[in-house]
């Protein structure tokens, strides 16, 4: 397995400054468990989707530029549709098809309510189902839900570019195995939320493997951008909106 220069020299960047950004991420979460009031809360939330969106999508689309693969955004690179092919993975036509991609959106939307709604009323909690330490990350009021917008969207997107194109095809072209590069990325993607715990630190990386095969099977770096981004907007945005909904109405219904 021999070493390309340049894509060496870039994956080594990258690897430094994932390790950076991942460090600044648990600290930065950690002091934002100290923070009550809700106007320093949603600052802090801007300046962390700040620093995501620079790190991922700027630093995706700019270690694209340096491999010259910036193309590779809108068509599935040939290393990976070599890897699709030994992995057995039948190409999907998802990406051609709205009306079956809406349906699914729709019904993880459906699914992801359902859920909350089972916790509140068959389990009896007013908190969140979620796996991982992001309680401290749950909105609080109106305005914090608007301000996580933004940061959902902006995971989904930047995130799917960076994981699944960016540092993937760079430890490929680096290592000369797409094998290595798919699997590396998915363990970094893991390891990047180490500020969730281990609990989160596992799901990220389930995560992170349907989303690659995924990516693989679609062609489309689209889809795994929409999907991630509504799984994001239905736990960080939906689900807590609803939330707040049903409380104003229990206590409106206590007066």
């Amino acid at each position: 397995m021999s070493l390309q220069v340049v894509p060496s020299i870039v994956l080594t960047a990258m690897v430094i400054g994932l390790a950076w950004a991942t460090n600044r991420s648990r600290q930065s979460a950690e002091a934002f468990k100290l923070i009550d009031d809700s106007a320093r809360r949603r600052a802090a939330l801007r300046r962390r989707g700040l620093r995501s969106f620079l790190m991922f999508f700027i630093g995706g689309v700019a270690v694209l530029l340096a491999l010259g693969r910036l193309s590779n955004i809108f068509a599935l690179p040939p290393e990976f549709s070599h890897l699709r092919t030994q992995l057995g993975i039948e190409p999907d036509d998802l990406a051609s098809n709205p009306d079956r991609l809406a349906g699914m959106l729709l019904g993880l939307t459906m699914a992801g309510v359902l859920v909350l709604l089972v916790w509140r009323y068959v389990f009896r909690k007013r908190s969140q189902p979620i796996i991982g330490d992001v309680t401290a990350l749950m909105p609080r009021n109106r305005a914090e839900v608007w301000t996580m917008v933004p940061l959902a969207l902006n995971a989904g997107i930047g995130e799917e570019l960076f994981f699944r194109l960016a540092l993937p095809l760079t430890a490929t072209l680096a290592t000369e195995s797409a094998h290595f590069g798919t699997r590396f990325a998915c363990v970094a993607f893991g390891l990047s939320h180490w500020y969730q715990g281990w609990k989160g630190v596992a799901l990220t990386m389930l995560a992170a493997l349907f989303f690659m095969r995924l990516y693989l099977a679609t062609g489309s770096l689209l889809v795994p951008m929409m999907i991630h981004a509504a799984i994001d907007l239905l736990g960080l945005v939906v689900r807590p909106a609803i939330s707040l909904w049903l409380d104003r109405k229990g206590e409106a219904l206590a007066a």
